[in-house]
């Protein structure tokens, strides 16, 4: 997706569903589109640019009602334009390192 295929780690997984991101600086809740996951990291699409180094955490709805939703805090890496939605809107693609913490982000 952002020409980087051979130094990842991880595969990443198609998906296109709806999650829900809450922004760590701001608390702000916003619905974000998840176009792809990988053990490591996520695509998503946003209605606004977000900078680099931003931390939020991600929840992906699970398929499956036994199963819980999937919970990742991470950083935004790159944010890039990718064009206008079907409402007009700019859209935003974003690239998100997860973190590896229990501890709500603070990595310590």
């Amino acid at each position: 997706m952002f020409g980087e295929e051979d130094r990842r780690r991880d595969r990443r997984i198609p998906l296109g569903v709806t999650g829900e991101a809450i922004w760590t600086g701001s608390g702000q809740f916003t619905r974000v589109e998840v176009r792809d996951l990988a053990a490591g990291g996520c695509a998503l699409t946003t209605g606004f640019e977000v900078d680099a180094g931003v931390a939020l955490t991600l929840t992906v709805p699970s398929p499956d009602p036994r199963i819980e939703n999937l919970r990742r805090w991470g950083r935004v890496v790159r944010c890039e334009a990718i064009g206008t939605g079907a409402d007009g809107q700019r859209q935003w693609r974003l690239a998100v390192a997860f973190e590896d913490t229990d501890d709500g982000g603070s990595g310590s």
